[in-house]
């Protein structure tokens, strides 16, 4: 099982996916600690077991998240929204992504 989490500065967007992409619940809550723990406390609630986390934004607004679920013993993959390869003369990085959350956190495992 799946939970996705979209970042911004602000928020944080949730949801949690089945094996086959259907979504079973979203949430939504504040980007900081009483909001990454009420996400952790959705994921345990609609996702129980195993399951793990796509994040996106892990080098900005995403870190917070990612660093709590980690600590917490959460298995966390990183999500890297596709660039351009030239971005102002820069090379960006690979993709190397695995999975594609959508704007209110679905979009895992489709």
């Amino acid at each position: 099982m799946w939970a996705g989490g979209k970042t911004h500065r602000d928020t944080l967007a949730a949801a949690a996916v089945s094996p086959i992409g259907a979504v079973l619940n979203s949430t939504d809550a504040p980007a900081n600690a009483r909001g990454y723990r009420r996400l952790l406390d959705f994921a345990l609630q609609h996702i129980p077991g195993r399951r793990c986390w796509a994040v996106e934004g892990i080098g900005s607004y995403g870190a917070g998240l990612a660093s709590f679920l980690d600590q917490a013993g959460e298995q966390v993959e990183v999500c890297r929204p596709k660039r351009a390869a030239n971005r102002g003369g820069r090379r960006a990085l690979a993709p190397g992504r695995r999975v594609r959350v959508g704007g209110d956190g679905v979009g895992l495992g489709r």
